[in-house]
């Protein structure tokens, strides 16, 4: 397959479900573990992350979780991010490939320098626990990370079912 742009997207029909063909197409080594993370934001200040991992070629884990949350939608990514890779490493898993879609994030994720100030104390935070892992690099693709946004919207949903049955009273 051709790829797009310089991370590697690539055209991947997975459908609703999971699909882990084609896993090997993204710059893969033996054994190279993937993860792919979503985050959804709402007005009522709740982050809603889902997230899969990868390895060769089987569906290893997937997490779902709704966090309290204020700020921007790149920060809600990184956020993620970050609980994805921490996710990850509980599955005693420290080389891996972090599919995320965005483009900007990516190559901004990928060079130290390139984010702004604003977002320092989570990128610190990333690069820090990056440091201790054997390898993590950030590629570009839609296509995977789309198979995470249900599980992120599961916890949206969930979070508020919840609240809804606590008498509208969001419960931390």
């Amino acid at each position: 397959m051709e790829r797009n742009g310089s991370f590697g997207s690539e055209d991947h029909n997975h459908g609703s479900s999971l699909s882990v063909a084609g896993v090997e197409d993204i710059q893969a080594g033996v054994g190279q573990a993937y993860i792919a993370v979503s985050a959804l934001s709402n007005t009522l200040g709740w982050l809603g992350c889902g997230g899969v991992m990868i390895k060769e070629g089987e569906l290893v884990d997937k997490w779902s979780e709704a966090k309290a949350f204020a700020g921007s939608k790149q920060e809600g990514r990184l956020m993620a991010i970050r609980w994805a890779m921490e996710k990850t490493v509980e599955n005693n898993v420290e080389d891996f490939i972090c599919l995320v879609d965005d483009k900007d994030l990516v190559f901004k994720l990928n060079n130290k320098n390139a984010f702004n100030c604003h977002y320092d104390i989570i990128v610190i935070d990333i690069y820090d626990f990056v440091s201790r892992l054997i390898s993590c690099k950030y590629v570009f693709d839609c296509n995977w990370v789309s198979e995470c946004v249900d599980l992120a919207k599961m916890a949206l949903e969930g979070k508020l079912n919840a609240a809804s049955r606590d008498d509208g009273a969001l419960v931390v």
